[in-house]
Order: structure tokens, then sequence, then C-alpha cells
């Protein structure tokens, strides 16, 4: 019964609805010959209806959640079952990616400096275009 705790929720809201239109039914049914018969008859069933909606999400939720669990458990466990092969596997990732930015040698947009007077690019502290002395490498 509580080995799979989500079924026996969301099982519990089926057999709720049931039981709870069958009551409505037989009370509305019983009360026709007063005023609020069909309200009990219709109420009834809407009311037992969005109550058993709620519990049956309820034990949805608890159903995701467990499959949640589980995938996170058997991810974060990795191959090896201690989690070391994927912090290796993440670190050999990050350096194989700084060595692919070290060998291509493309300059950062970030990093580049201009000249403060003509607005070219410059790489020293004067510039080659307009020839004036810069303060960006000092």
């Amino acid at each position: 019964m509580y080995d799979n705790i989500a079924k026996t929720i969301k099982t519990i809201a089926l057999l709720l609805f049931i039981v709870g239109v069958i009551v409505s039914i037989i009370l509305g049914i019983n009360n026709m010959h007063l005023q609020f018969g069909w309200i009990i008859l219709i109420g009834g069933i809407i009311v037992v209806f969005i109550s058993s909606v709620f519990i049956y999400g309820f034990g949805e939720i608890i159903d995701i959640l467990d499959d949640i669990r589980h995938n996170t458990k058997r991810s974060s466990t990795g191959s090896s079952g201690n989690g070391v092969s994927i912090i290796k596997d993440d670190i050999a990732r990050k350096e194989r990616v700084k060595a692919v930015f070290k060998s291509t040698n493309i300059k950062n947009p970030i990093q580049t400096k201009r000249c403060p007077h003509c607005g070219e690019v410059v790489t020293s502290d004067t510039c080659g275009m307009c020839g004036k002395k810069n303060n960006l490498y000092d």
C-alpha cells in the first residue's frame, strides 16, 4: 500500500468520485419532492468531481516527483556509482574547450581596445592610424 503511494492516492480519488456520484444521485432522487433535489444532485456531482481532481492531481505530483528522484539518482551517480566519473568527464570537457579557444587564436571583442582619438583598433600605446599616444597599455 505504501510502496507505490502515488498509485494508491490516484485509486482512492477514483473510488471517492464513484462513491460520491452514487451518493449524490441517491440523495438527489430522494429529495426530488423538495425544491433542492436537483441542487443536491448536480451540485453534489460537481463538488465530488472537483475534489477528486485535486486528490488525483496530488497523486500525479507525487508520481512525477518520484520519477525525478529516480532519474536524478541515476544521472548523478554515473556509471561508477559514486559520481566521480561525471566530474572527471566535466573537467575533461572544460579542458578541451579551453584548448580549442587557445588554438583558434580568436581575439575576444570585449578585450579589443580602440584609440580614444580616432576609434581605430590599437594593439600598442601608439595608434597606427592617427599616430597619437594613448593610455590603454600603461
